[in-house]
């Protein structure tokens, strides 16, 4: 499992007010996250709303809470004291420029920034005094969260009024603002194996809702997450249990802070051929208009040799494989085995095509293998570096000399231990599998199945009908298998 690092992109969200005193009504509100710092929890926001005040007013207040961790009170009374705000995560207070500066509180918790912040740009709100909508505009807010290991709630109560003491709250609006930053909340992990590299995503969120999700190779400028990175051309191929695509969607159910459900694993293409590369997982929550994202980070050594392919085919009492390489590295060459009584052979040794055992470049390997056994056959490709170390492809299923005919073979029939193999005689295009219980109802469903064989497990005890539909041809093949105790 490989460290990952998380930060956030684009939100908005819609804040409602409501208006409780006559003096102002606020609404319209917009806010955007422009940053989640991913190692001190602060998250950088701007923040719009319209504001209709009275022509008194000298100036508004807005506190803000994280919820339901940071204390958000059931009720409170303004202007607020110090002792009813000091659970607030900050306090901002916006100043009409035609009166004097307000006298408030001096000891409220001001971590949002205060007039003189340098946070905010005066420039950059209007406030005259009228009774006329105004449009109020505050860049660069911050705010730090307890944890960025979830997604946190954040409240925010504004207030408006007449008085430069304080004394007297004209219009409050309780909940004005209310979001959520770093939602879904991620982790993710990614795993060395052979041939093909995959990961797992975990997500978190505080309501169940779908989340759909693509990943990108980073590229430079590397850990840095912009507009290169999401050039089509950097978008994998996402392949799991139901086919291959660019995009998987999950339902993610409603969870506390810190809780994760985990997803996957997932391969992925193209896989990294000569080189390795970071990956970018980018997830977008319900309706969300944002998108968080994190970067797993591969530490991986280089896979000596990426197959591209492995294919094996009968020809009457011939055995014909083929296999492609994306790249080679230190590559001495391959042997061809077959398994026969439960024992692998060797039954051939084929030399790297790659000059001095490395490439880049695309290279193509056939073997023939005479092959007259009545029943199926198994096959894989060990690969051996220029210094002895050896790792094997994964393994491939042909029919025997008597079962040639077969459109579709299930063995062993009946399987056992949940599992069975189906095996595809001239069925090289791609494929969606069905499998069907007793009763007519969809078990398992394989999307877009490209190699001559497939493991199906997991099942339990019972009768079960296959149905193998080839998407170009629009022909369909069937059969039934038993899977015993």
């Amino acid at each position: 499992m490989k460290k990952f690092l998380l930060i956030s992109i684009l939100l908005t969200t819609i804040g409602y007010f409501s208006n409780l005193h006559a003096q102002c009504t606020l609404g319209s509100s917009g806010l955007t996250i422009t940053n989640v710092n991913p190692v001190t929890c602060e998250v950088t926001f701007d923040l719009t709303f319209t504001g209709n005040f009275n022509n008194g007013n000298k100036h508004a207040v807005l506190h803000l809470w994280e919820d339901p961790n940071g204390g958000y009170p059931a009720s409170i009374t303004y202007p607020a004291t110090k002792e009813a705000t000091s659970a607030a995560k900050g306090t901002l207070v916006i100043k009409n420029p035609g009166t004097s500066t307000p006298t408030y509180e001096p000891s409220y918790p001001s971590s949002l920034g205060t007039l003189t912040s340098p946070y905010l740009n005066p420039a950059s709100f209007l406030w005259n005094g009228a009774n006329t909508s105004r449009t109020f505009t505050l860049k660069g807010l911050k705010v730090t969260l307890s944890s960025c290991a979830s997604a946190k709630r954040l409240i925010a109560d504004v207030y408006a009024t007449q008085n430069d003491q304080n004394t007297n709250g004209g219009c409050v609006t309780r909940g004005a603002f209310n979001f959520v930053a770093n939602e879904p909340a991620m982790r993710a992990s990614l795993f060395c194996n052979s041939p093909a590299r995959t990961f797992t995503v975990s997500f978190s969120t505080l309501t169940q809702t779908s989340i759909t999700f693509s990943a990108y190779r980073d590229v430079a400028p590397f850990g840095i997450f912009d507009a290169a990175d999401l050039q089509a051309a950097n978008q994998l191929i996402l392949t799991d249990g139901d086919g291959s695509s660019l995009t998987k969607t999950i339902n993610n159910p409603a969870q506390s802070a810190n809780q994760y459900t985990t997803y996957g694993p997932y391969g992925y293409s193209p896989q990294p051929n000569g080189s390795k590369f970071d990956v970018w997982i980018v997830a977008n929550a319900g309706t969300n208009t944002y998108s968080n994202i994190l970067l797993i980070q591969n530490s991986c050594a280089l896979l000596p040799v990426t197959f591209k392919s492995f294919a094996a085919s009968r020809n009457n009492q011939t055995v014909a494989l083929k296999w492609e390489t994306a790249s080679e590295q230190n590559n001495r060459g391959f042997y061809v085995q077959r398994n026969v009584n439960g024992e692998w052979k060797d039954v051939a040794f084929v030399f790297s095509r790659a000059e001095g055992g490395s490439s880049s470049d695309l290279l193509s390997y056939e073997y023939k293998d005479a092959n007259a056994l009545k029943t199926v056959s198994y096959y894989r490709i060990l690969q051996v570096d220029l210094d002895g170390k050896g790792r094997y492809s994964e393994t491939r299923i042909v029919k025997g000399t008597e079962e040639a005919n077969d459109k579709l073979l299930l063995f062993p029939n009946p399987g056992t231990n949940g599992k069975i193999n189906l095996l595809f005689n001239g069925e090289t295009s791609a494929k969606d599998v069905m499998v069907y219980d007793a009763h007519g109802r969809v078990v398992k469903t394989f999307k877009n199945v490209v190699s001559n064989n497939l493991i199906i497990d997991q099942l339990k005890p019972g009768v079960y009908n296959v149905q193998v539909k080839n998407t170009a041809a629009q022909t369909v093949l069937s059969n039934k298998f038993i899977i015993q105790n």
